[in-house]
Protein backbone atom coordinates (compact mmCIF):
# COMPACT_ATOMS: atom_id res chain seq x y z
CA UNK A 1 0.00 0.00 0.00
CA UNK A 2 1.70 3.32 -1.03
CA UNK A 3 2.03 5.85 1.63
CA UNK A 4 -0.93 8.76 1.97
CA UNK A 5 -1.83 12.17 2.52
CA UNK A 6 -1.90 13.93 6.05
CA UNK A 7 -4.11 16.66 7.76
CA UNK A 8 -3.29 18.90 10.47
CA UNK A 9 -6.45 21.08 11.56
CA UNK A 10 -6.37 24.22 13.41
CA UNK A 11 -8.33 26.83 13.92
CA UNK A 12 -7.79 30.39 13.33
CA UNK A 13 -10.79 32.54 14.10
CA UNK A 14 -13.79 31.29 12.31
CA UNK A 15 -11.47 29.51 9.65
CA UNK A 16 -10.14 26.27 9.55
CA UNK A 17 -6.27 25.72 8.40
CA UNK A 18 -5.68 22.24 6.89
CA UNK A 19 -1.97 21.77 6.38
CA UNK A 20 -1.52 18.61 3.98
CA UNK A 21 1.75 16.28 3.91
CA UNK A 22 2.34 13.65 1.93
CA UNK A 23 1.56 12.74 -1.89
CA UNK A 24 -2.06 13.40 -2.47
CA UNK A 25 -3.06 10.11 -4.11
CA UNK A 26 -5.31 7.31 -4.45
CA UNK A 27 -5.47 7.04 -0.49
CA UNK A 28 -6.30 10.77 -0.04
CA UNK A 29 -10.01 9.85 0.68
CA UNK A 30 -9.33 8.37 3.61
CA UNK A 31 -8.09 11.69 4.68
CA UNK A 32 -9.81 13.99 2.93
CA UNK A 33 -13.30 12.76 3.03
CA UNK A 34 -13.41 12.82 7.41
CA UNK A 35 -12.50 16.65 6.96
CA UNK A 36 -15.62 17.77 5.05
CA UNK A 37 -17.37 17.72 8.47
CA UNK A 38 -14.14 19.49 10.22
CA UNK A 39 -13.79 22.29 8.33
CA UNK A 40 -17.20 23.94 8.47
CA UNK A 41 -17.48 26.62 5.95
CA UNK A 42 -14.30 28.87 5.68
CA UNK A 43 -11.10 26.47 4.94
CA UNK A 44 -7.74 27.14 3.93
CA UNK A 45 -5.84 24.40 2.54
CA UNK A 46 -1.88 24.56 2.54
CA UNK A 47 -0.45 22.89 -0.16
CA UNK A 48 3.68 23.41 1.09
CA UNK A 49 4.28 20.26 2.21
CA UNK A 50 2.36 18.09 -0.61
CA UNK A 51 5.13 16.02 -2.00
CA UNK A 52 2.83 14.76 -5.44
CA UNK A 53 -0.36 14.24 -6.48
CA UNK A 54 -1.77 11.90 -9.08
CA UNK A 55 -5.07 11.47 -11.05
CA UNK A 56 -6.63 9.70 -8.38
CA UNK A 57 -5.69 12.38 -5.98
CA UNK A 58 -7.05 15.10 -7.79
CA UNK A 59 -10.49 13.08 -7.80
CA UNK A 60 -10.25 12.68 -4.33
CA UNK A 61 -9.59 16.82 -3.80
CA UNK A 62 -12.76 17.24 -6.30
CA UNK A 63 -14.81 15.49 -3.79
CA UNK A 64 -13.68 16.81 -1.35
CA UNK A 65 -14.53 20.57 -2.60
CA UNK A 66 -18.18 19.04 -4.07
CA UNK A 67 -19.02 17.61 -0.44
CA UNK A 68 -18.35 20.94 1.42
CA UNK A 69 -21.56 23.29 2.10
CA UNK A 70 -22.88 25.14 -0.24
CA UNK A 71 -21.20 28.88 -0.12
CA UNK A 72 -18.15 27.37 1.89
CA UNK A 73 -15.09 29.83 1.04
CA UNK A 74 -12.03 27.81 0.40
CA UNK A 75 -8.45 29.34 -0.25
CA UNK A 76 -5.64 27.27 -1.37
CA UNK A 77 -2.05 28.27 0.33
CA UNK A 78 1.38 28.30 -0.42
CA UNK A 79 1.01 25.54 -3.66
CA UNK A 80 4.10 24.43 -4.63
CA UNK A 81 4.33 24.18 -8.61
CA UNK A 82 3.02 20.96 -8.98
CA UNK A 83 -0.23 21.78 -7.49
CA UNK A 84 0.39 25.09 -9.67
CA UNK A 85 0.43 22.47 -12.82
CA UNK A 86 -2.94 20.72 -11.45
CA UNK A 87 -4.84 23.94 -11.02
CA UNK A 88 -3.61 25.09 -14.81
CA UNK A 89 -5.00 21.81 -16.11
CA UNK A 90 -7.90 21.90 -13.78
CA UNK A 91 -9.59 24.76 -13.57
CA UNK A 92 -12.63 23.65 -11.94
CA UNK A 93 -10.43 23.06 -8.94
CA UNK A 94 -10.95 27.21 -8.56
CA UNK A 95 -14.41 27.19 -8.94
CA UNK A 96 -15.15 27.13 -5.08
CA UNK A 97 -11.63 28.52 -4.22
CA UNK A 98 -9.41 31.06 -4.62
CA UNK A 99 -5.19 31.44 -4.70
CA UNK A 100 -3.70 33.04 -2.08
CA UNK A 101 -0.47 32.22 -2.51
CA UNK A 102 2.05 29.94 -4.75
CA UNK A 103 5.74 28.81 -4.67
CA UNK A 104 7.51 29.79 -7.73
CA UNK A 105 10.89 28.42 -8.80
CA UNK A 106 13.78 30.76 -9.61
CA UNK A 107 16.78 30.04 -11.37
CA UNK A 108 20.34 31.69 -11.57
CA UNK A 109 22.91 31.56 -14.43
CA UNK A 110 24.54 29.69 -12.08
CA UNK A 111 21.83 26.80 -12.25
CA UNK A 112 20.50 27.20 -8.08
CA UNK A 113 17.57 27.11 -7.83
CA UNK A 114 15.39 29.12 -5.07
CA UNK A 115 11.90 28.99 -4.14
CA UNK A 116 9.77 31.96 -3.62
CA UNK A 117 6.61 32.73 -2.55
CA UNK A 118 4.27 34.98 -4.64
CA UNK A 119 0.81 36.02 -2.83
CA UNK A 120 -2.22 36.91 -4.12
CA UNK A 121 -4.90 39.81 -3.10
CA UNK A 122 -7.98 36.94 -2.88
CA UNK A 123 -10.66 40.29 -2.65
CA UNK A 124 -9.87 41.10 -5.86
CA UNK A 125 -10.31 39.21 -9.16
CA UNK A 126 -7.19 36.85 -10.13
CA UNK A 127 -4.70 38.34 -12.26
CA UNK A 128 -1.17 36.98 -13.86
CA UNK A 129 1.50 38.76 -11.98
CA UNK A 130 5.11 39.44 -12.76
CA UNK A 131 7.32 37.14 -11.09
CA UNK A 132 10.57 39.86 -11.31
CA UNK A 133 13.72 38.62 -10.19
CA UNK A 134 15.25 37.57 -6.84
CA UNK A 135 18.50 37.13 -5.28
CA UNK A 136 20.52 33.95 -5.48
CA UNK A 137 21.19 32.38 -1.87
CA UNK A 138 24.29 31.01 -2.69
CA UNK A 139 25.80 33.54 -5.06
CA UNK A 140 23.97 36.53 -5.03
CA UNK A 141 23.25 36.42 -8.88
CA UNK A 142 19.68 37.72 -10.01
CA UNK A 143 17.39 34.56 -10.24
CA UNK A 144 14.93 34.54 -13.03
CA UNK A 145 11.82 32.55 -12.94
CA UNK A 146 12.17 28.81 -14.57
CA UNK A 147 8.98 29.47 -16.93
CA UNK A 148 6.78 33.03 -18.28
CA UNK A 149 4.86 34.35 -15.73
CA UNK A 150 1.80 33.18 -18.51
CA UNK A 151 2.43 29.75 -18.42
CA UNK A 152 2.87 29.46 -14.56
CA UNK A 153 -0.42 31.35 -13.96
CA UNK A 154 -2.35 30.61 -16.32
CA UNK A 155 -4.77 29.51 -13.64
CA UNK A 156 -4.57 33.27 -12.62
CA UNK A 157 -5.32 34.56 -16.32
CA UNK A 158 -8.75 32.22 -16.47
CA UNK A 159 -9.79 33.42 -13.37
Amino acid sequence: MSKSITAKVTAHGAWQIVTLSGPLNENAGEILKPLVSKVGRQCLLDFANVQSVNSCGIAEWVQFLDKLPAGSEVIYDRCPPHIVSTLNLMPSLLEKAKVRSVQRVYVCASGHKKAAVIQFDVTKPMAVPSSGTVACDKCGAQAHPDSPDEDYFEFAAAG
